[in-house]
């Protein structure tokens, strides 16, 4: 999503500063007019785009803050019906341990033992 948005801004920051230039170029006015013109619509697009990009920037920390939110609901509520279910299949018994993994990977930092060559 945020580069969906960033690209669409980057569209629509760019459209605006080329649709103002070619107006502003194509009225019949002064060089200095112009320019005048050009500097002060360059200005307000650009306060526009900081506005804009604060705000997109502020909206995609939310999304990603109620993502994590989400998950770690989904995970407590997982980990919560496998001990129910645990606890139902074993009436009386505390629920099992979670299993251990039976073999760990290497990590980039540990060498592996069957990597040819070692």
């Amino acid at each position: 999503m945020g580069r969906q948005v960033q690209s669409f801004l980057a569209g629509f920051v760019g459209g605006a500063l080329v649709g103002a230039a070619s107006a502003l170029l194509l009225t019949p006015r002064s060089g200095h007019e112009v320019r005048q013109q050009l500097r002060e619509r360059s200005k307000a697009l650009q306060e526009q785009a900081q506005t804009v990009a604060g705000e997109v920037r502020v909206r995609s920390q939310d999304v990603l803050t109620r993502g994590k939110e989400l998950i770690e609901s989904a995970a407590e509520a997982a980990g919560q019906r496998v001990q129910e279910l645990g606890s139902r299949a074993r009436p009386g018994q505390p629920a099992a341990e979670p299993p251990q993994p039976a073999m760990t990977l290497p990590t980039s930092d540990q060498p592996s033992a069957s990597a040819p060559g070692h």
